[in-house]
């Protein structure tokens, strides 16, 4: 199953601290980066949180803070007086394991689950988030000992029957994954991670008539459900009804085009003005790209290739203000030069370099987190993430 089917659990509404230091705007503010998945700024703030948490213990209680790959028991044997502070702790790291997942660092974020384990193992949130990671691993045993832990403390969480299933059909369990599928229906009738399941361990059974069914409840609740329609288009064929198959196929085709126009899609314009100049234009604003001519005159607008790394000292820029904003850190001067050296065969920029300068009142230690926020905007991201390109040519007669 993709990505999409596999459900994390962020901890909401956290308990607020109260040590010497009150962290309600932080923690707050942090959790408002995760949800609307602004993920790096997230990983920073909560890195912070437990920073903050750790000197506030260390200076109420005058014991040794915890540092950061410190043993969790130790932490919980230590301030079992205050289970409050264990249960902010054990929410915070499940946060930022769910920040780090969502880059990718599937490591970093299951230290932090099973930290949160450790000093609450009845955390049902990161149980299903470690579940999630076994999942990605591919070591479905292991998913499916997660998530029955989740149900034997939550019997009606939604997500944990619904990737339970997954993880079932996917070692083969497929009368299991069909009961543990259905059941999750009934705490969610419109879980359609489930109802996907269903319909694919049925399919792998033969039960065909009974996909349909299902596939047809999937296609109620998405009507652009790529998998739903593609592997009805397959059972339609192979039952010999080639309308309904073309019309399912034909379906999902346009679910497909759908889904690269949806509201994530940016968009750009181009058009020729004269010579070498072109106008770009997006959401009603516009620049001229233009290049060096034959004669040697420069042209009267940016290169192509000046606009990409302009994209990327933007982009850095924008993410380390808006860090800086949310982490109150002053800045008074802020420049970003960045610079790309051309190879040829083919010809292309082969490496960049960016130099930042900041002025301000940045203490030393927070430099490092600095330079890990800059190398997270996201058109660093799709710079070290090539993109699928695809292009298509209309010609027309004049």
């Amino acid at each position: 199953m993709g990505k999409k089917n596999r459900r994390r659990t962020i901890s909401d509404n956290p308990a607020q601290p109260n040590p010497a230091r009150d962290f309600q705007s932080l923690l707050k503010t942090t959790l408002n980066h995760l949800k609307s998945g602004k993920v790096v700024e997230a990983e920073e703030a909560y890195k912070e949180i437990l920073r903050l948490l750790e000197d506030s213990i260390g200076a109420g209680s005058g014991s040794a803070s915890m540092k950061e790959g410190s043993d969790p028991p130790s932490l919980k044997a230590a301030f079992t007086r205050d289970p409050e502070i264990i249960k902010i702790f054990s929410e915070v790291h499940n946060n930022l394991g769910v920040a780090l997942q969502f880059q990718g660092k599937t490591g970093e974020a299951a230290e932090n689950y099973q930290r949160t384990i450790a000093l609450n193992p009845e955390n049902i949130d990161a149980l299903n988030n470690m579940g999630v990671v076994m999942q990605g691993l591919g070591r479905w045993g292991d998913a499916a000992d997660f998530f029955r832990r989740t149900i034997s403390i939550d019997s009606d969480h939604p997500d944990a029957h619904a990737n339970l299933g997954t993880a079932l059909m996917s070692m083969g369990e497929f009368e299991e994954a069909i009961a543990v599928s259905r059941h999750a229906l009934k705490i969610n009738p419109r879980k359609e991670v489930a109802l996907n399941t269903l319909g694919n361990a049925q399919k792998n059974l033969g039960r065909f008539d009974e996909v349909i069914e299902n596939y047809g409840k999937t296609l109620d609740l998405n009507p652009g459900n790529i998998d739903a329609l593609g592997s009805l288009g397959t059972i339609f064929l192979s039952k010999g009804n080639l309308d309904s198959a073309l019309a399912s196929f034909r379906r999902a085709g346009h679910s497909r085009k759908a889904n690269f126009m949806n509201g994530n899609t940016l968009k750009v314009n181009l058009e020729w003005l004269e010579g070498k100049k072109i106008q770009a234009s997006a959401r009603g604003s516009h620049l001229t790209v233009d290049r060096i001519y034959e004669d040697g005159r420069e042209g009267m607008g940016f290169r192509p290739t000046e606009l990409y790394l302009s994209a990327l000292g933007a982009c850095t820029m924008g993410t380390l203000l808006n860090f800086c904003e949310n982490m109150n850190i002053p800045i008074e001067n802020f420049s970003v030069e960045v610079e790309g050296r051309r190879e040829k065969n083919p010809e292309r920029i082969n490496e960049v370099e960016i130099s930042i300068s900041l002025t301000g009142e940045i203490p030393g230690d927070r430099v490092a987190t600095l330079e890990r926020v800059a190398k997270g905007c996201r058109v660093h991201y799709t710079m070290t993430h090539p993109p699928k390109i695809s292009l298509n040519l209309t010609v027309t007669d004049k």
